[in-house]
């Protein structure tokens, strides 16, 4: 399967989402992101926006998932890290060394970050 090897090539992830038992399956699209739920292809997305208790929100298409908390840290990283090979995001690591800071659009004119891969709030002014 194409998902499949994306995952393996590196510009695409899977996990199972934790309120559904649902395999979602999250590659680069021509419009950004796009996932698959148990092979039902979604529509395409390029904001992320992280909520505490490890739950994505896709907020333009209007659906969540709640991930894996013993996965939550990892997934994170890579969603941000196929939004920013999407064009949607970008990584640095912060100046006083105090980690890699993955900044992504949340959605409706907002950005949001997250350093190490805990979240910090959505905001819309620097």
């Amino acid at each position: 399967e194409l998902q499949e090897l994306a995952c393996f090539a590196g510009i695409a992830m899977k996990f199972q989402e934790v309120r559904s038992g649902a395999e979602i399956r999250v590659s680069i699209a021509g419009e950004g992101l796009q996932y698959t739920c148990n092979g039902t292809w979604r529509p395409p997305f390029k904001s992320l926006e992280f909520h505490p208790g490890d739950v994505v929100m896709f907020p333009e298409i209007r659906h969540s998932a709640k991930l894996p908390h013993d996965l939550a840290v990892e997934l994170k990283g890579t969603l941000q890290a196929l939004a920013e090979m999407a064009g949607y995001g970008t990584n640095f690591a912060e100046a006083r060394g105090k980690g890699c800071v993955r900044m992504t659009i949340a959605g409706h004119g907002r950005l949001q970050y997250t350093v190490d891969g805990q979240e910090r709030p959505v905001f819309s002014r620097l």
